[in-house]
């Protein structure tokens, strides 16, 4: 939902683009009798139907003048069948640019970090961040939180794994030197905006297991999650300690919650080698399965009770190797 007012949009930008002035003194104007008047309901049909994107891909060329215009269309239009065409014309002509590689698609122009910044805070995200320019690294852990975020929006539940292959590309932006501070710092940030719910997993799972340092984002994100759920808790210890002393037994213990908590602390644990480097934690979260499991019986009829129970043997036979509970 846009929150603010749309940037305008020049377009007599587009009333000079090669192609329209193409089409008006093409010999076929003198039936149809386009002017330039009406280039944008034009270029509005065009994209409609897909004749668009067709010619793109046959002239191999994409203007900067019609870039901007679909890529304002895709965002700011207030007719959704034009949004949602002008979604599509973007998503496949970027993935024509990458696929052929021997005839690729002549994209004269992307959108940069200040386009992508206004779309963003025109559509309500607050960006607490420092000025523009003043260090490139904030502007990485900027991109990789704002992405983990909008793995959140229902809406965009089809772009999930374009947004894995994001979060990994912009992982891969830091030297291994700025990456232990960048991880803590968009882990911590996240922490304060994701919601206390089932949005605390969308966001973990939005992170990739495909590489150590996406295994130690999503570890220092289900950390931080986790501190961020359970008040006065400062230390590892702390966690699991507060699980431990949770009574599932009674009737107003909420296991939604306690799932959410068990997920969170397996993809903490397990996703690093901190069971290894520390024995406290690991008999800590030995017990605290041992704990799950005596105190959610098969026959516990309550909402999520089946679902935790199966999730907590899921954890048990995930423990590292030479490591008994």
């Amino acid at each position: 939902m846009i929150q603010e007012p749309a940037p305008p949009l020049l377009f007599p930008d587009l009333r000079s683009n090669s192609f329209l002035q193409s089409v008006m003194s093409n010999q076929i104007n003198s039936l149809v009798k386009l002017t330039v008047d009406e280039g944008e309901g034009f270029f509005e049909g065009l994209l409609l139907n897909g004749w668009l994107l067709q010619l793109v891909g046959r002239l191999v060329h994409l203007e900067k003048s019609v870039a901007q215009w679909t890529y304002h269309i895709m965002l700011y239009s207030q007719k959704e069948e034009l949004r949602t065409a002008a979604c599509d014309f973007w998503c496949t002509a970027v993935q024509l640019d990458v696929k052929d590689k021997e005839q690729p698609t002549g994209v004269q122009w992307f959108p940069n970090d200040s386009d992508l910044r206004t779309a963003l805070e025109i559509y309500g995200f607050l960006l607490d961040v420092p000025p523009q320019g003043e260090s490139g690294i904030v502007e990485a852990e900027t991109l990789l939180e704002v992405v983990v975020l909008l793995s959140l929006d229902r809406k965009l539940e089809g772009l999930l794994l374009l947004l894995r292959e994001t979060v990994q590309s912009v992982i891969n932006y830091f030297t291994d030197e700025e990456w232990q501070g960048a991880c803590q710092n968009v882990a911590r940030s996240l922490a304060c905006r994701v919601p206390k719910d089932l949005n605390c997993l969308r966001a973990v799972e939005c992170i990739p297991r495909i590489s150590p340092r996406a295994n130690n984002f999503r570890a220092a994100v289900s950390h931080q999650l986790l501190l961020n759920c359970l008040d006065m808790v400062s230390n590892e210890e702390g966690i699991l300690s507060c699980l431990i002393a949770i009574n599932m037994l009674e009737k107003e213990c909420d296991l939604f919650k306690m799932y959410i908590y068990l997920i969170l602390t397996e993809n903490w644990l397990l996703s690093t080698s901190v069971l290894e480097d520390k024995p406290l934690i690991c008999e800590m979260w030995g017990v605290y399965l041992r704990h799950c499991t005596c105190q959610i019986s098969h026959g516990d009829l309550r909402p999520y009770a089946a679902r935790f129970g199966l999730k907590q043997l899921i954890c048990f036979t995930r423990k590292p190797r030479n490591i008994d509970y």
